[in-house]
């Protein structure tokens, strides 16, 4: 219907910017062609399979267009929806991921002051940190690299650069080596969480959240997103990460299992 773009509503002021700078490049069809969720060959992808990406994006769609081809490719992916979630998350997680995937333009923090807390941290001073953003100007990776990350993948990504460039910064020797710490409670970071929900309230979310993970239904991850804040205090700390990590994940079957684990479960059956 000769549409260029599109916007769901609700959207924020980053994803107006990035849908505004994707219809720019509407005249170089081979860079605003969107990627496919497909599996790529490549013979350096091989030796990262099973590497851990933290995905920090707060477009819903391209969390799972991005993410789908992750997994798709055989890497393990957690979603954070914005810096101050990547901080928290990494903080919480150690050394368990590999690389990050940081969007630039987002609500909360945004990617060049979620990287400068990260590099703030000595465990973190080595971690690939990968800008992804929208900007397509000259300097734009020059100023990434100089905000203290690493590398810069223009939006709409392209599936062969995207893992072609997590290929060159994964160390494989490095990732097999790790072993998954001990998981803690969840960092709240600088501010006081949201109060917790009331155990019928909560019952009645986790109802919905059952019936969409059971139907594979990618709406799941944002009807995680918006009650996991208020969940917090309900959820024994072990399981919410262990929750959260497989939902953020896309692990719909292993999020289910984790579901059942909860007190209440054979309620919500």
């Amino acid at each position: 219907i000769g549409l260029d773009g599109f916007m769901l509503k609700p959207f924020n002021q980053s994803i107006l910017f990035d849908t505004i700078m994707n219809a720019w490049g509407r005249g170089r069809p081979e860079e605003t062609k969107k990627p496919e969720a497909r599996a790529i060959g490549n013979t350096a992808l091989e030796a990262i399979k099973g590497a851990r990406i933290l995905l920090v994006e707060d477009n819903v769609i391209n969390q799972q267009v991005v993410g789908l081809l992750l997994k798709d490719n055989g890497l393990e992916v957690t979603v954070a929806n914005n810096g101050r979630e990547a901080v928290e998350e990494l903080m919480v997680s150690q050394n368990r991921h590999d690389l990050v995937l940081m969007d630039i333009q987002m609500p909360v923090l945004d990617g060049y002051a979620a990287t400068a807390e990260i590099r703030q941290q000595p465990q973190f001073k080595d971690l690939p940190i990968l800008a992804m953003t929208a900007h397509a100007m000259v300097g734009e990776k020059e100023k990434s690299i100089a905000n203290g990350m690493n590398d810069h993948l223009t939006k709409p990504i392209d599936p062969p650069a995207l893992i072609d460039a997590l290929a060159q910064w994964i160390k494989p020797r490095e990732k097999t080596a790790k072993t998954r710490p001990e998981i803690s409670a969840p960092s709240v970071g600088d501010t006081a969480p949201p109060p917790a929900m009331d155990t019928e309230t909560a019952e009645a979310h986790l109802v919905k959240l059952q019936a969409l993970l059971a139907d594979d239904d990618s709406e799941a991850v944002d009807c995680w997103n918006q009650i996991r804040p208020g969940l917090r205090d309900l959820i024994p700390p072990s399981d919410f990460v262990t929750l959260d990590s497989r939902i953020r994940g896309f692990d719909f079957g292993e999020a289910l299992e984790a579901l059942a684990q909860l007190p209440g479960a054979k309620s919500r059956r």
